[in-house]
């Protein structure tokens, strides 16, 4: 499955599913204060601005501290 980074976002890339159709996904890494890295990714988007938009919301969730939650709303 190859994918391809998106112009507007170099966290977002689609794929193809083995239907043939174009899915979005976003792959976000943090490092925290200790240097210990954490990933947070969601794949299946119908569109690149429903990536976008999600991954949005978990660079908000990381910027009001609530690192802990990390979860998505699709």
């Amino acid at each position: 499955m190859k994918s391809t980074k998106s112009k507007k976002e170099p966290e977002v890339s689609f794929y193809t599913d083995k239907k043939g159709k174009k899915k979005w996904r976003f792959c976000y890494r943090d490092y925290d204060s200790l240097g210990n890295r954490k990933e947070k990714s969601g794949q299946g988007f119908t569109s690149e601005n429903a990536a976008i938009r999600a991954l949005l919301q978990v660079k908000t969730e990381i910027v009001n501290g609530n690192v802990k939650k990390w979860k998505l709303i699709n």
